[in-house]
């Protein structure tokens, strides 16, 4: 098997800087990617080491390049104010075609697996899923995806915030605004008429504070509905058996909405379920004096030994808090599951809850207090502001998705390329490069960040987009085919005396990065390392394609195989993010 030429490197400048005395594992020695304004592969700054040496930078950066072209590997070498440029042979890269055709992570090595359980998605039930929610579940889908590739055993959870406050919203305005309808009577998605019912209630308790001039948790309706929950804990059956249908009605529309979206869950969870167990922690961890009680009867968590506050976990009429069932639910996976770590793809607005979540487990003194991670991810925002789900104001899944599709279709027409597909080829097609626009404009962005969503430019087809990266892909096919129609030699790819064009060479660079890209995104948990890769593979081939010619070339099969190879990762790439390629375009 051909050694990766990084650790190549990295053992042979580790051997280099131990004959003088530096004691430094292969591993710890970084490389980069030479700037394009200098001649090389890979770039090694000398200047951590001098003092160690005892050597001016220029002397020791000689030093290493001179040892390292002893090797086979290294053709020149070029230093530049201390940093050390290598440029590798043609022949290695070459060689690296024939290795990665078949398995185009032939260097990838893991050997620290670990089971990991990962939430996403997490909707409250009285609502429909709207953009946000999409940045959780592609997050968490892809993330998952690519901690597999890395050998990982995952199981990918979800959780429905079923009960609580929120949803006894929607069910008091259906009491009092829509007790004779239903979605069938309205003729509307099921979950969207929850949906209707939970801004209904926020528009009428807001209308009452403002006429009132009164804190909304001081109006009837507000009261009201902390009514329901009450009598929800206390299985008022009346109110279950409404409460059942709500939820109902939640689910089916949910189920419908992430059907095209390409996510698998292997168990859920529900708050109404997973919060008394949460609550008997709460109550064991009071007799345990773990926790303390006020005079009102809430039961609290004084966490100001780490640095944080006085924590709420069962309030004063008894009723619980989310974090009640964050205790139970984490209980419950950790008995089931056994796990290593607990990934939570949970917005940034959550940061200071998780921090509580870990703090109340060391307090329980749970061993696996330490193995809670919350992935924190950015919000995502419209160009005009923020969304507002209680002001009606957030972009709906379902609408967003039917757009995607919409201007996909638009496109695909305006080329006039498909129009001898049948209908049903022709909208799974638009479909798929529609997600594929949606998916890739919210994973190129690093998690940590806010993001606008603009959806003209994510489905812009010669921009860092989604359907730009498909479109190199059908490309490919389209050359592939063509070349099955065309007699060609084919050439030994070996061949020492085959000089390689630049943009052929930056493509083949690329594609031998695709370990070091997995390792790194697993190591940030941020799947956008993935996303920006496959749209750098996707430019440098169109470059290639440009610059190179392919079947009427004397290297026509190498060419051909490098072009096979970088279809590979794309789709391999795509996949991770949970993205479907199309065949043609």
């Amino acid at each position: 098997m051909l050694q990766h030429i990084r650790t190549i490197l990295q053992n042979n400048i580790s051997q280099s800087l131990q004959k003088l005395q530096v004691a430094i594992l292969p591993k710890d020695i970084i490389l980069y990617h030479t700037k394009p304004d200098f001649e090389g592969d890979f770039t090694f700054n000398v200047f951590p080491y001098i003092k160690q040496t005892n050597t001016k930078p220029q002397a020791l950066a000689h030093h290493i390049g001179n040892e390292l072209l002893a090797q086979k590997y290294v053709e020149k070498f070029n230093v530049i104010n201390g940093f050390l440029n290598f440029v590798i042979l043609d022949s290695y890269w070459i060689e690296s075609i024939n290795v990665l055709i078949n398995n185009p992570l032939q260097y990838y090595f893991n050997n620290n697996i670990r089971t990991i359980v990962i939430e996403f998605c997490g909707p409250n039930t009285n609502k429909p899923l709207h953009l946000g929610h999409l940045r959780t579940i592609f997050l968490g889908q892809s993330m998952s995806n690519i901690l597999k590739v890395g050998g990982h055993n995952v199981s990918n959870v979800n959780i429905f915030n079923d009960r609580g406050i929120a949803i006894s919203k929607s069910m008091l305005a259906w009491q009092k605004c829509f007790a004779t309808e239903t979605p069938e009577t309205l003729g509307m998605k099921s979950d969207h008429f929850v949906g209707l019912c939970y801004v209904t209630f926020d528009m009428a308790m807001k209308k009452e504070s403002e006429a009132l001039k009164i804190e909304q948790k001081e109006t009837t309706w507000y009261k009201e509905a902390q009514t329901l929950v009450i009598s929800w804990e206390n299985d008022d059956e009346n109110i279950r058996t409404q409460w059942r249908q709500m939820n109902q009605w939640f689910y089916d529309g949910f189920y419908t909405s992430i059907q095209p979206l390409n996510i698998h869950f292997d168990k859920h969870y529900y708050e109404s379920e997973t919060y008394s167990y949460g609550r008997e922690l709460v109550k064991n961890g009071l007799l345990k004096k773990q926790f303390a009680q006020k005079n009102n009867g809430a039961i609290v968590a004084d966490l100001t030994e780490f640095g944080l506050d006085e924590k709420v976990l069962l309030r004063s009429d008894g009723t619980s808090v989310y974090l009640t069932q964050d205790l139970g639910t984490n209980n419950v996976r950790h008995n089931e599951f056994q796990a290593d770590q607990y990934i939570y793809v949970v917005a940034n607005e959550q940061n200071y809850h998780f921090k509580i979540l870990a703090k109340c487990l060391v307090k329980l003194e749970k061993s696996y207090a330490d193995s809670i991670f919350h992935l924190s991810y950015g919000l995502v925002e419209l160009p005009n502001g923020r969304m507002k789900s209680r002001e009606g104001t957030v972009v709906d899944a379902d609408d967003l998705m039917t757009e995607m599709t919409k201007t996909a279709r638009d496109y695909i027409h305006s080329l006039g390329k498909l129009a001898h597909l049948d209908s049903e080829l022709l909208l799974d097609i638009q479909q798929k490069i529609g997600l594929a626009a949606l998916k890739y404009h919210v994973l190129k962005v690093q998690p940590t960040k806010n993001m606008i969503f603009n959806p003209e430019e994510s489905i812009d087809f010669i921009g860092h987009t989604g359907p730009f990266i498909l479109y190199a892909y059908v490309r490919i096919q389209s050359l592939i085919l063509k070349s099955q129609k065309l007699e060609h030699t084919a050439t030994n790819h070996n061949q020492k005396y085959f000089a390689l064009h630049t943009s052929e060479r930056k493509l083949i660079i690329l594609l031998n990065e695709l370990d070091v890209m997995v390792t790194e995104s697993i190591a940030q948990y941020d799947p956008s390392i993935i996303a920006n890769y496959c749209y750098q593979i996707a430019k440098s081939f169109n470059q290639f394609y440009h610059d190179c010619p392919i079947l009427h070339s004397e290297f026509v099969a190498f060419r051909l195989d490098l072009s096979q190879l970088t279809a590979n990762v794309l789709r391999q790439t795509l996949e991770w993010l949970g993205i479907d390629v199309v065949e043609q375009m």
